[in-house]
């Protein structure tokens, strides 16, 4: 009902989607500003639980932010239980606490309420794909594809959910569509890390070795003490068969913060490092 606190708000989440720390904090002071405005605005406690969520995952491990994500979620929807956004963020609050089956109900619930919401898409996809449930996130992510075509984000996790799966065809034009959102997106931003990151990702699968370093080094250049685009970028490296910088990469990534175990554990890219026993001394660390 507050037409400020709605603007504050979708500035927020739009700051959500840089997945680096400093956006996190960018968007976390706007849902603030838009709870100044409406000390009951669901959608602001929402997108606060997200933060929270995301910054335990890929910033800062520490159990602060899991209890600060569960307080959110929670007040969200007591405050607007029909509010899909509220059950998608405690379906993320409930994932990193590793309680997957309510996790699942909190996303079924949101999609039940908001069939053409991104978020229960994307981050229902996101905790599947961590678990190694590829067939539910290929679904999911198709799903988020068609409500935000313009997005490079959802395509890129697709791709590597058909590459699971062994779908090759499939798994091609989910890559050649990131690529496609990516240029568009780095043309408008050039100095987005996370963007240049999954383009870079993208050009390896499209044989184009020398193009993904130089989008790497940018995204480095661009973020270089950012935990998620140091995971990123190891992640092309590994799969440009370059294990001592993608292990590097994701050590200093956790030193800076990086805790989701089981995205690392999981994640496809990272595949050729598995052998490696000081990739399970990454592991053993985020025990």
């Amino acid at each position: 009902s507050d037409v400020k606190a709605y603007d504050y708000y979708l500035r927020g989440r739009k700051y959500v989607y840089g997945f680096t720390r400093r956006q996190f904090h960018n968007a976390n002071r706007m849902f603030l500003k838009a709870i100044e405005q409406d000390p009951n605005y669901a959608l602001a406690y929402a997108g606060m639980a997200d933060v929270y969520s995301l910054l335990y995952q890929w910033a800062d491990s520490s159990k602060e932010n899991i209890a600060k994500a569960d307080a959110a979620s929670i007040k969200a929807i007591t405050l607007d239980p029909d509010l899909a956004e509220a059950h998608a963020a405690r379906g993320t609050a409930l994932a990193i606490n590793s309680r997957h089956e309510e996790a699942e109900r909190a996303f079924e619930n949101a999609i039940l309420l908001n069939p053409g919401l991104y978020e229960p898409y994307y981050f229902y996809g996101r905790d599947c794909l961590s678990a190694g449930k590829f067939e539910k996130a290929a679904r999911l992510f198709s799903e988020a594809c068609k409500i935000r075509p313009e997005d490079y984000q959802a395509p890129s996790f697709l791709s590597m959910a058909y590459a699971e799966l062994g779908r090759k065809k499939e798994q091609e034009e989910a890559n050649r569509r990131t690529l496609e959102c990516v240029e568009k997106h780095v043309d408008l931003h050039p100095d987005d890390g996370r963007a240049l990151t999954f383009g870079a990702y993208a050009l390896v699968e499209q044989g184009q070795p020398d193009r993904a370093r130089e989008w790497s080094e940018r995204a480095l250049d661009a973020d270089r003490d950012e935990p998620a685009i140091m995971y990123n970028v190891a992640c092309t490296y590994s799969l440009l068969g370059e294990a001592d910088n993608a292990i590097e990469l994701l050590d200093r990534a956790i030193q800076q913060g990086y805790g989701h175990r089981a995205w690392l554990s999981h994640d496809p890219d990272l595949a050729p490092l598995r052998e490696d026993p000081r990739f399970q001394k990454l592991l053993d660390r985020l025990e």
